[in-house]
């Protein structure tokens, strides 16, 4: 029986074509609907498994326009073929529905993949060397940013400190975020163009890191993060889409074909040059700042469909920060850090806002995630 199915569309890059799992996405879904043109591409000899109980395999799809439009044998569906259709064989190859990541920052994730890796340190000196490799690779006063660093992977656990990478570093500036991105190091001289002192005051819902002396440890959580990521040069379109584009690529090889990611409007630009350029092979579900509800209407957020790939569908706040850098805010206080319950984020301020704003967000139909 030739089972027609409509919808899905699929990337137009040739080099993603065998990325075939993002045409099943749709297969439990699709409804029934009349072939009435040849197929453009069909994919043949494949297991392609739908999701669909009624019809969990099929041997081959058919495909039209950028659009699914039949799925069953390979002899049903070679009766779509037309003179100018592409007949691709899989030999036997297997596809299923693409995975849709849930919660991701894509374009950030794009940078940490072109960046420093310190997740793969497994103590304290490798953390340190393989910051000092990359302040000797790297052009003097250049900013080494990134990370991804964790701790508590650490057999020590304890988190690093400035002097740790001091020495290393003397003219280069060092901010490495650890992997939840809610807490990162500066090294002293990136403290000192931030004129962050022991003097300088922790901002609302943030906190800058002492030691016994009062001195900053070059630790900062959360709000306390601005003081120095404001310093640190804005990437160039080009390096943007670089990231992007290295996001996309991370994600097709893990055989993730949709995200939900949390964004800025600079990002939703960025999504959509580069779909026009048929660079963007991952469909985008895009959350804003919730803080931008109070925006001029120019830059409000608003819930519509930008392409075939990009959907603006809500906004992000955050009501704390995370467990892993003890800013997850509770009503008793850490086991090992006993001097703390964590810290609201700045948005809490003052008392109602997020409420305020998620109210906003909710009017206007959107919908809210709210990191609590």
């Amino acid at each position: 029986m030739l089972t027609q199915k409509p919808s899905c569309n699929i990337p137009a890059m040739s080099r993603f074509r065998f990325l075939l799992v993002v045409l099943l996405l749709s297969f439990a879904a699709c409804t029934a609907m009349k072939v009435d043109m040849p197929a453009d591409l069909i994919l043949m000899n494949g297991d392609f498994w739908t999701g669909n109980p009624k019809l969990p395999h099929v041997d081959a799809v058919a495909i039209s326009r950028g659009k699914i439009l039949a799925l069953g044998t390979n002899d049903e569906i070679a009766s779509l073929r037309g003179p100018n259709t592409e007949l691709v064989d899989l030999h036997g190859g297997f596809a299923q529905p693409g995975f849709i990541d849930g919660h991701t920052h894509f374009v950030d994730g794009g940078f940490s993949l072109l960046g420093i890796d310190l997740r793969q340190a497994k103590d304290e000196a490798e953390f340190a060397r393989l910051i000092g490799e990359r302040a000797r690779e790297i052009p003097k006063g250049a900013w080494i940013t990134g990370g991804n660093w964790d701790h508590e992977s650490w057999p020590s656990q304890r988190v690093p400190t400035r002097h740790l990478i001091d020495k290393l570093t003397p003219d280069t500036p060092v901010f490495v975020d650890r992997l939840d991105g809610h807490m990162a190091l500066a090294n002293s001289h990136a403290l000192r163009l931030a004129k962050v002192t022991r003097s300088t005051p922790d901002p609302k819902g943030g906190e800058i890191v002492r030691d016994e002396k009062g001195e900053p440890t070059g630790l900062l959580r959360d709000a306390a993060m601005d003081l120095v990521t404001r310093l640190i040069p804005e990437p160039s379109e080009a390096e943007r889409m670089k990231a992007l584009l290295a996001a996309v690529k991370e994600a097709v090889r893990l055989g993730v074909t949709s995200v939900n990611t949390m964004c800025s409007r600079e990002d939703l630009t960025l999504f959509r040059d580069a779909f026009d350029a048929g660079n963007l092979a991952v469909r985008i579900y895009a959350f804003t700042p919730i803080p931008e509800m109070d925006g001029p209407s120019s830059v409000r957020p608003d819930r519509r469909k930008v392409n075939d790939f990009v959907t603006i569908g809500g906004v992000k706040g955050f009501m704390d920060g995370s467990l892993g850098s003890t800013t997850a805010w509770f009503y008793e206080p850490y086991v090992d850090a006993p001097n703390s319950t964590g810290l609201p984020a700045a948005t809490w301020f003052p008392e109602g806002n997020m409420k305020r704003l998620i109210e906003k967000a909710d009017t206007a139909n959107l919908q809210v995630a709210v990191h609590a």
